[in-house]
């Protein structure tokens, strides 16, 4: 079966069940096995960039899953939120990286713009190009974004996990100009797991000193970060549930609706927001 009908038939399957009988891992192996137990590699050439970091013959099936993961808990938003996919006109993947989200955000969304947003000028244009959605090049100073429209629905994920606790404000104040009125802004963070993670000895290639810290501070402050050497706003951060909350109270106007525990890709919490 050709990739993108597979695609197309699986996420139709999603939809029409409303996610309450999915299994994701069955749900990974149904893609593995309708291909032969490997996806058309060659064929997905152009549909899936080269470059796309979580898109290997040994990972493929991750790739599909935290696509099928995140729209999961953006549906689930959306129920949260008292909205429904046909009220939906614009809708906005920040981070979107070459797609792997993007590319079910058109099943779901299929009334909707989408527009693309990235600092990587190559991953945005690839978007356009692919999936026939507005692109707009990301700024690393938050203060500066720009969007020509406002939107229903942000989907930020895995970016405020690199930022530290300043951009994380900035980032949030921003993007909550361009949100409309009872629109939701969704996005992911590193949480108990994460730190989980360390304490049983994954690095994420920081030093043992970055990650002491990083454990300390989060117990003691609430937040962790460990920069990466080339740019010390940009590394990986760690959060609790209050600290979280805490940094909402000072954006202002985001009622948070729903909150999850690593419910994107098994491992970064999902918080959703509702601009009141």
């Amino acid at each position: 079966m050709e990739t993108n009908i597979l695609i197309k038939n699986i996420i139709n399957e999603i939809i029409e069940k409303n996610f309450s009988e999915i299994d994701i891992p069955k749900l990974s192996e149904l893609i593995k096995n309708n291909n032969q137990s490997k996806l058309p590699i060659k064929q997905l050439i152009g549909k899936v960039h080269l470059n796309e970091p979580m898109f290997h013959d040994e990972n493929y099936i991750r790739y599909f899953y935290i696509g099928i993961s995140a729209l999961k808990n953006i549906y689930s938003s959306l129920f949260y939120a008292n909205l429904n996919t046909d009220s939906i006109s614009n809708v906005l993947d920040f981070a979107s990286g070459y797609g792997r989200v993007l590319r079910w955000l058109q099943y779901l969304f299929k009334n909707a713009d989408i527009t693309c947003s990235d600092i990587n000028e190559e991953a945005v244009n690839f978007c356009k190009e692919t999936f026939g959605v507005e692109g707009v090049i990301s700024n690393s100073d938050f203060s500066k974004l720009n969007f020509n429209k406002k939107f229903d629905v942000i989907w930020i994920g895995s970016l405020l996990t690199h930022l530290n606790e300043e951009n994380w404000y900035i980032c949030l104040k921003r993007l909550k100009c361009f949100l409309k009125q009872n629109g939701i802004l969704i996005f992911s963070t590193h949480g108990e797991d994460f730190i989980n993670k360390l304490k049983a000895g994954k690095t994420y290639n920081r030093s043992p000193k970055q990650i002491k810290k990083a454990i300390n501070d989060y117990n003691k402050f609430g937040f962790g970060f460990m920069a990466r050497n080339i740019d010390p706003k940009y590394g990986l951060s760690v959060t609790t549930f209050n600290k979280v909350h805490s940094i909402l109270l000072k954006v202002e106007n985001l009622q948070l609706i729903r909150y999850t525990n690593s419910s994107w890709d098994r491992f970064q919490d999902v918080y959703s927001l509702k601009l009141t």
